[in-house]
């Protein structure tokens, strides 16, 4: 349709004869194709029983670098305190402190798992037992030298996982280090790539002052002394009186690392309900990598770029930077960092950590329920769409409208339209939302929709230092999610206000497109998938504030994923773009602008997301930019009327590829610890590393299709999708809707081609899938019901007169 006064446009937007099948086919099989950074303060006072550090010239690294890593089990801060662990709690107000995250694969992490991945300075996912959880082996002495049995099968096990353990002790023993290890997990954690150690102490028991100064590095395990078979309380005063002789044995200078290594140490199966991953304690003392001297500081690393939060690999790197030995290709972790002062005392300290591991705990136990409340959420509004496009209602209120004009005469019909006609412009006068149940299916679609957008503001909050953390975090994201609906549909009333009533050309179009009073039916929708788009990118280009410890955003217990965009995030933002860049379309195309100018609003609109969401310092997820921009460039295709050929494929291809060649390029020339997981995937490719990184993939496909089995019906709902836009006019509810909407079928095309895109290219592509059609499905549910408001009784009118109107 055109407006009156302006020139028609000389392209219509839309899907030829067979185009729509064979667009999509276009996309789809380039979706096929494509798919396959701290300033330390000095330590005001060293804490109880380190020796201080010698005199020196502030910023020089001691003449004889020393490093005493100690590695205590299952510990987090919610045990330190000053009458149980005095020690630590020295260390807590003085030292560098942290909250360490252990995970290494699907499964809470054992004790051998955490040290294998110390010695290997990456993830170690998989034991020679998949089964069973254990201690670390006993070493086997031979005089001052040992072995570590078994060594073979942990090579194997650790490799089919993709990490080559011994990098610790090869990297040590290659730059003339001696190292010492006391205990059985510090035997995993320094043997080399043979399973030898050069020095080795079966316990703590047997440790002198001689042993910690014979070698620059000593490695001492203490995960067993927190085991079950002594009351909790005993056993922390024994760990704690431990670490405490350690510290008076260490020589001055001495960099202190206390790190929390395994969730748990227990002969038990390595799922059982009670192996849980939650944060441990991290400490550090002494001078730090760049010589300095750890002040009282918040520990980060660039491996999580979150204050506070370290990963295992990360004690790895360092551990070598303090020495100043040269970085192994293979490690993936990077040092321990500062990142901006601690309140001063230890109780303050133990509080700030302890409320962070509260929230990641609440967040893991709180996910399954919650995840089973969106999916009943998301079919009551299915069900209220498909109320609104049922076709048996419309064709009854016609039948009753033409039976009552034949039996009340022509005149009564004119005076019910002139009646009609003057409700319609006092309305028009005096807009209102009026409780009706398409205003009610709106507000419940959008509320739905609302809520990844709440969940990151209800962080504002700071839900996790309430009493009943789970509660105020429901509570907030919901309470949020509604608010956030009823800001978009009072955009919509305050747009209607503002125009006033439909000009004779606005008229003249199908009410899908009219809206209700001059306001357009994508109004709502538009605001809440444009506020989430921004308020998201915006939040990750900045640092990610928004999305730590959200519901649908990071979590510190997931495997390694603590910046960028995680899955769900990314099948929110990319469903969220899809949809409003339908939306602007639709809007511009109905203000009388021409194809043309709508697709370069929707290229330019795909290109700064995608551009947000590729960036290495903000969503770090280029395959996900890619998805989105295969889905936005249907909707360009569509706009411009291209006919779908198949030398498209070709270009689409190409384009994609020479894009992701690119970016990789530029990717592999940062540091490897500092790489997306793209650039670390090609960087493993080019070492040999296929096969393991295969069934790695593989293993992430199983564990996401048992534990998340809600998401698996997401490849259901894209063959649906596909069924739709292919025999879709078979379908008398499917018709009903894009009457309503015209607009609906490239949307579903363009979600369509983006989720294949994500279930090829990414391991975890359920999980994305999952997330974009939760968030599309009540966006394309919220515009429904605000078309089908829009629809108003109109009388009788000639088959012609129709035919003419549409």
């Amino acid at each position: 349709m055109r407006r009156r006064g302006t020139a028609a446009p000389t392209r219509q937007p839309g899907f030829r004869h067979g185009r729509g099948v064979r667009l999509i086919a276009v996309a789809l099989g380039a979706g096929l194709l494509t798919g396959s950074v701290a300033a330390p303060a000095a330590a005001a006072e060293a804490p109880t029983g380190v020796p201080a550090a010698t005199a020196g010239v502030p910023g020089q690294m001691q003449p004889t670098p020393r490093v005493l890593l100690v590695g205590i089990g299952d510990l987090s801060w919610a045990d330190v305190s000053a009458a149980r662990t005095p020690t630590l709690w020295s260390l807590g107000a003085t030292g560098a402190a942290g909250s360490m995250t252990a995970r290494t694969g699907p499964h809470p992490t054992c004790a051998d798992l955490g040290w294998l991945t110390i010695s290997a300075g990456s993830r170690v996912p998989l034991g020679p037992d998949p089964t069973r959880c254990g201690a670390a082996p006993t070493p086997v002495r031979e005089g001052p030298h040992a072995n570590v049995p078994g060594w073979p099968a942990y090579a194997a096990a650790a490799a089919r996982g993709g990490a080559r353990i011994g990098l610790l002790g090869d990297a040590l023993a290659g730059d003339g280090v001696c190292a010492t290890a006391v205990g059985p997990g510090a035997g995993l954690a320094l043997a080399n790539s043979e399973g030898h150690l050069a020095h080795y102490l079966p316990d703590l028991a047997t440790v002198g002052p001689t042993d910690l100064t014979r070698c620059p590095v000593t490695v001492v395990d203490l995960t067993g002394v927190l085991d079950t078979t002594r009351p909790r309380a005993r056993a922390l005063r024994v760990l704690d009186t431990a670490l405490g002789r350690l510290l008076q044995m260490a020589p001055a200078g001495t960099s202190v690392l206390v790190t929390g290594v395994d969730d748990t140490d227990r002969d038990m199966p390595r799922s059982a309900p009670s192996a849980i991953t939650r944060l441990h304690v991290a400490l550090a003392v002494g001078p730090d990598t760049g010589g300095t001297q750890f002040g009282h500081t918040l520990l980060t690393s660039d491996s999580t770029r979150w204050p506070g939060l370290l990963r295992l690999p990360d004690v790895t790197a360092s551990l070598l930077a303090s020495l100043g030995v040269a970085r192994p290709s293979a490690l993936t972790g990077n040092p321990w960092a500062s990142a901006g002062a601690l309140p001063a005392g230890a109780a303050a300290t133990v509080r700030l950590l302890d409320a962070t591991a509260v929230a990641a705990s609440t967040l893991r136990d709180l996910t399954p329920a919650f995840a089973a409340l969106m999916v009943g959420l998301l079919a009551l509004v299915s069900a209220a769409g498909f109320g609104l496009v049922r076709p048996g209602r419309r064709q009854r209120g016609l039948a009753r409208q033409r039976g009552l004009a034949r039996q009340r005469g022509l005149a009564r019909q004119r005076g019910l339209a002139r009646q009609r006609g003057r409700a319609r412009r006092l309305a028009a006068r005096h807009p209102r939302l009026r409780l009706t149940p398409t205003w009610a299916t709106q507000l419940l679609a959008l509320s739905v929709a609302g809520v990844p957008l709440a969940s990151h503001l209800a962080q504002l909050a700071r839900w996790w230092q309430d009493e009943e953390p789970a509660l105020t975090l429901i509570g907030w994201t919901l309470g949020l999610a509604v608010g956030l609906a009823a800001l978009a549909m009072l955009a919509e009333l305050a747009g209607r206000a503002g125009r006033g009533p439909n000009t004779a050309a606005e008229q003249a179009e199908p009410a899908g497109l009219a809206g209700r009073a001059g306001s357009s039916p994508y109004t709502s929708a538009g605001v809440l998938a444009g506020l989430t788009v921004l308020v998201i990118e915006a939040d990750m280009l900045l640092g990610g504030a928004l999305d730590r410890l959200s519901l649908y955003g990071l979590s510190p217990l997931d495997r390694g994923h603590t910046y960028g965009a995680n899955n769900t995030l990314t099948g929110t933002v990319l469903a969220a773009t899809l949809v409003l860049s339908v939306l602007l379309a639709c809007e511009v195309l109905r203000r009388g602008g021409s194809p043309t100018a709508a697709a370069g609003g929707v290229a330019g609109l795909g290109a700064i997301v995608a551009l947000g969401h590729i960036w290495p310092s903000g969503g770090a997820d280029p395959g996900g930019a890619v998805a989105l921009f295969l889905g936005v460039l249907v909707v360009v295709l569509w706009l411009l009327g291209v006919r779908a050929r198949v030398t498209h494929l070709a270009y689409l291809a190409a384009l994609s590829v020479g894009a992701l060649t690119v970016f990789t390029a530029l990717d592999l020339l940062q540091p490897p610890g500092q790489r997306t997981a793209l650039g670390t995937f090609v960087a493993a490719l080019g070492k040999g590393q296929a096969g393991a990184l295969a069934r790695e993939r593989l293993d992430m496909v199983a564990a996401n299709l048992s534990t998340l089995p809600l998401l698996a019906l997401g490849p259901v709902l894209l063959l649906g999708l596909g069924v739709l836009l292919i025999w879709g006019e078979h379908f008398a509810a499917w018709r009903r809707a894009c009457q309503l909407c015209s607009h609906l079928p490239v949307l579903a095309a363009a979600l369509l081609t983006a989720g294949v895109a994500e279930l090829v290219g990414n391991a975890s592509g359920i999980v994305v899938l999952g997330a974009a059609l939760g968030q599309a499905l009540p966006l394309a549910v919220a515009v429904l019901a605000a078309a089908h408001a829009a629809e108003a009784p109109q009388s009788p009118v000639a088959p012609a007169q129709s035919a003419s109107s549409r």
